[in-house]
């Protein structure tokens, strides 16, 4: 039986969902273990409404490890060059495999630029993170 997913965007999504997903759930279970539900009854007992106990306490703890589920969950798709082989097609390709055929066929300065630009942003996200560690209110000097 043939279903006609391959090279389109669902395939693509339910694949890298499918990959993603243990790295998410297992950041996330582990948030959640160490959530201290005390400050969210604390909210509420100020008469929170839970709507805003979620967006002023709950995801401003969770945010970092929302964060590194999602970089965790990305970076294995990204990387995962087989179910890129699998799922393309002419019409349809990711960049994993863009740059593997740049590789294998030609001799391209594109993969080079786009790794330039991996490290590039890797850098500056470091920068950024290390800058506001710096300034963190509850660093004492």
């Amino acid at each position: 039986m043939r279903l006609g997913l391959n090279g389109t965007l669902a395939s693509f999504w339910i694949a890298y969902t499918v990959t993603g997903l243990p790295y998410v759930v297992i950041i996330l279970v582990a948030a959640l273990r160490r959530f201290d539900t005390d400050l969210e009854r604390a909210a509420a007992s100020l008469g929170a409404a839970p709507l805003r106990r979620f967006r002023d306490v709950t995801l401003p703890l969770l945010a970092a490890s929302f964060a590194s589920a999602f970089l965790f969950a990305f970076l294995a798709g990204f990387d995962d060059l087989i179910i890129s082989l699998f799922l393309s097609s002419p019409n349809g390709t990711t960049i994993a495999m863009r740059m593997w055929e740049d590789i294998r066929l030609e001799i391209s300065p594109k993969t080079a630029v786009v790794g330039v630009l991996q490290l590039g942003l890797l850098l500056l996200a470091a920068l950024i993170a290390r800058l506001r560690l710096w300034s963190a209110p509850w660093r004492t000097r």
